[in-house]
């Protein structure tokens, strides 16, 4: 078989190749393949234009020939690995995700913290890309307060922004979990070239051990994104496991009663778009537990303070004298698009009923969307079916995603049957109630991805490492009346 030359390769070209490299496919393989490739006739007019093709025209057809083998490769030894190789060596920054160019990118220059009355908050990290920015916070004086917790996950959790404008605009919390500090993340548009860039917390609840100060404002100072500011990297001390594809697992606090010891964790994902659960729903083996001497510590139950904000796992009794092994072998990663009117410009397919279609007609549609760089969907083509009427959209992958979600907008909106109506991997179909007529525009809301690492996510550690919770948050929140201020 032909070696690819790879002398004249550039850095990333050769990471491409490494990562796609293979065994020698077997023998009786290739020389099926090669009879039956000499197998195709050729006609005297392919001879005659290939004859009559210009050099530069033979080496744009060996170029798309180079990429089928590529593609073949990749189909030969999974994509999941080819994937996952690739993704190695992208570059990602803490709450971005992949960035395209760095050179385009700026993080928080220093920590910033202010202090008011025995309570401090600091700005301790931020990202931006040329597409969006994260920030995250961190709370002491607050921590171990749950109604503080709940208050903001319900109704005081907005983050105010100034991004060069007179009128300031706010953002929910993004995630918020409590280790040593209670620790608030926020997704905010870019900011690298804004030249004012203001934030606040202008109605902080109060705490149950004081009135806190309402106004707490930071003017960040940003520099250029350096090839040190990306990922992996330490993450702010907690007891983290090794990187895949932007996704760490992170033990936050250990809780304990007579009979069970609980484990507070959490997956810091690509980005605030991204959220995490563990494969097979409630599973005692995932994630596993295991002591020195091998002996496991199953889950008995398993709380979510929802997949953004973490687990809380109870297991059997724990002893502080020993060491564990924790490990988590896979996950689903899911991308949401939570904007309802970024879901509905974005909307990559728009589907036209004016025309008169029966059963069985296509609407080819053969484009790739991409909806997280560098993450891609290709759509087919769209086919309408009765006896229920609906539609079902055809779409390929570049990755491992395992199912989408599309959501219907337009004239023939009111028509969906609660979009999505069914998904199945490669077809997603949507109820209609009956025969539509008019403008259908479907946004991509969510896909999401099964990853499975080699080693999964593991994290040694023992009790007296973590910070000892008094509570769990739990995905119920109570309401919580304020305390009224004087």
């Amino acid at each position: 078989m032909t070696k690819l030359n790879t002398n004249s390769l550039n850095p990333f070209e050769e990471k491409i190749s490494l990562a796609i490299q293979v065994k020698d496919a077997p023998e009786d393989f290739t020389q099926t393949l090669k009879s039956q490739l000499e197998s195709i006739p050729e006609s005297k007019e392919m001879a005659q234009n290939l004859r009559l093709k210009s050099p530069k025209m033979r080496w744009a057809v060996a170029g798309i020939s180079l990429a089928l083998i590529a593609v073949i490769v990749v189909f030969a030894i999974g994509p999941k690995k080819v994937w996952a190789e690739i993704s190695s060596f992208l570059q990602r920054l803490p709450g971005v995700g992949n960035v395209e160019d760095l050179g385009e990118s700026c993080v928080l220059a220093k920590p910033m913290s202010i202090t008011q009355e025995g309570y401090t908050i600091t700005l301790e990290a931020l990202s931006s890309t040329d597409k969006k920015s994260w920030v995250r916070f961190s709370l002491d004086g607050w921590q171990g307060d749950r109604d503080f917790y709940y208050m903001m996950i319900r109704e005081f959790g907005k983050l105010q922004y100034n991004i060069d404008t007179i009128k300031p605009q706010s953002t929910f919390v993004g995630d918020i979990y409590q280790s040593e500090l209670l620790y608030l993340e926020y997704e905010l548009p870019p900011v690298c070239h804004a030249k004012d860039f203001r934030l606040a917390f202008l109605s902080l609840p109060a705490s149950k051990q004081n009135m806190a100060p309402e106004v707490w404002e930071f003017e960040p100072k940003l520099r250029a994104a350096q090839k040190e500011d990306t990922l992996p990297k330490n993450d702010q001390g907690f007891l983290s496991s090794e990187e895949h594809e932007g996704i760490t697992m992170q033990i936050l606090a250990y809780y304990e009663t007579p009979k069970f010891t609980g484990l507070s964790y959490r997956f810091q994902t690509p980005s605030l778009r991204n959220s995490v659960s563990l494969l097979g729903g409630w599973n005692p083996s995932n994630p596993m537990i295991v002591d020195s001497e091998g002996n496991n510590y199953y889950e008995q139950d398993r709380r979510s303070a929802s997949s953004h904000f973490g687990y809380f796992s109870m297991v059997n009794k724990m002893p502080h004298d020993e060491s564990f092994h924790l490990n988590s072998p896979s996950m689903m990663l899911y991308w949401n698009e939570l904007d309802f009117e970024i879901l509905e410009n974005k909307a990559p397919i728009t589907i036209d009923f004016s025309a008169n279609f029966e059963k069985g007609h296509e609407w080819k549609l053969d484009f790739w969307y991409e909806y997280d760089y560098p993450h891609k969907i290709y759509f087919d083509k769209v086919v309408y079916r009765e006896s229920p009427p609906h539609l079902e959209v055809h779409y390929g992958t570049d990755n491992d995603i395992n199912y989408i979600q599309l959501y219907c907008f337009s004239d023939v909106a009111p028509l969906c049957k609660g979009c999505p109506y069914s998904s199945t991997e490669g077809v997603f179909r949507i109820g209609l109630a009956e025969k539509p007529s008019g403008q259908l525009k479907l946004g991509l809301y969510s896909v999401s991805r099964e990853i499975e690492p080699p080693e999964g996510w593991t994290i040694d550690f023992t009790l007296d490492e973590l910070p000892k919770a008094e509570w769990l948050p739990l995905y119920d929140v109570p309401y919580i009346v304020p305390e009224q201020r004087p």
